[in-house]
Formats: C-alpha cells, structure tokens, sequence
C-alpha cells in the first residue's frame, strides 16, 4: 500500500467515522457553508497524515522552487509572477 493510499484510506475511515457518531450528516456534504466541514475535513486530513508518519502544518506558505509567469500558461491578463502557494494542509515526511 503505497503512502497516498494510506492517508486516502484513513481519511475515508475518519469522516465515516464521523457520519456514523452523526458530526456529519449527508446534507452537510452538500451545503458546506452552514456547517464546518471545511473545518472537519482538515482535521480528518491531518489526522490520516499523523498515523501515515507524516507531520502536518495548518495553513503552510509553500515556496515555488522557480518562479512562475503566469503569461507562460496562457494568463495573459496576469501580470504578477508566483513565489509561493499557500495550502490548507502540507505534509511533511522525517528523513530516515
């Protein structure tokens, strides 16, 4: 099983979890704004990273090993080159 099957597997195992002690109903999936999903599927995320040996960071700044010119991908409109990309969640694995 490889490492993204992992934390797919134990994120599934998570919000099923959660539906079954009713935190999350059907109709929250499908009007997440009135509930926390947004907020519940984090921490299902963050939950499958830790018991996959990963450390996970909450609102991480990601640096772009290169710079990037959006007018190379067609934005033309676009003036302003990418750094960096923020992500909800980023992992991060210990060097063995």
């Amino acid at each position: 099983m490889g490492l993204l099957d992992k934390i797919l597997g134990e994120f599934v195992r998570v919000i099923e979890e959660w539906r079954d002690r009713g935190l999350i109903k059907g109709e929250d999936l499908g009007n997440p704004q009135k509930t926390n999903l947004h907020s519940y599927l984090q921490y299902a995320m963050i939950r499958a990273g830790e018991i996959a040996d990963l450390f996970p960071l909450l609102e991480c700044k990601i640096r772009y090993a290169i710079v990037l010119d959006p007018r190379e991908y067609g934005l033309l409109k676009k003036s302003r080159k990418r750094h960096s990309k923020k992500v909800d969640i980023a992992f991060f694995k210990e060097k063995s």
